[in-house]
């Protein structure tokens, strides 16, 4: 059970909305899902009944509340009271990253981070790529891990981690198949 989950649950539980939640939590709407998601996997019961306007709380979400409320409570505060009682400030690196990157790359990456700058805190903001920017320019983000746009603003400089690798999967008895490579033009009319 992570702080997250805990974080996201307790929002959700308070608005009874998950729209709302994931407006205050700033997140995608299925980033916020999955931390729901593995928070119920993880405890072994629904903690919510979700509609598309609305969200209950099933007894088990309503006894968890409260507690899960506390935790959340106890954990922000004893972060301002560590941060306000030290002499200086702990510096914050501020990361925005896509979905895939946040599940797949950035835990690749934070470790060595934090490693060779044990001085900052890491705060991860997991967004889409077409928001992502934004924040950046607007000062919201220091850094953000994003696919490449087809026009790059010219405010913004990128560099390439890595080249992805589109694949097309059908079954071995398929024409296509028996090629090494195909076209987008033919796996998007297979036909012709």
């Amino acid at each position: 059970m992570e702080h997250k989950q805990l974080r996201c649950f307790v929002m959700v539980a308070e608005t009874l909305h998950f729209g709302r939640a994931v407006r205050q939590m700033d997140m995608v709407p299925a980033s916020f899902g999955r931390q729901i998601r593995l928070l119920e996997e993880h405890l072994g019961c629904r903690l919510l009944e979700r509609t598309t306007r609305h969200a209950t709380l099933t007894p088990a979400g309503a006894e968890f509340r409260s507690g899960a409320r506390e935790i959340v409570d106890r954990t922000n505060a004893l972060a301002t009271a560590f941060r306000e009682g030290r002499n200086t400030p702990t510096p914050i690196l501020r990361v925005g990253a896509i979905d895939s990157a946040a599940l797949g790359l950035t835990p690749q990456l934070l470790p060595r981070f934090r490693e060779a700058h044990p001085e900052f805190d890491v705060e991860l903001m997991e967004q889409k790529t077409i928001r992502l920017p934004l924040r950046f320019l607007c000062g919201r983000l220091d850094l953000t891990v994003v696919r490449a746009p087809e026009t790059a603003d010219l405010a913004l400089a990128f560099r390439y981690l890595f080249h992805e690798t589109a694949v097309v999967a059908m079954p071995a008895g398929h024409r296509l198949a028996q090629r090494t490579w195909s076209t987008p033009t033919e796996v998007v009319h297979p036909l012709g």
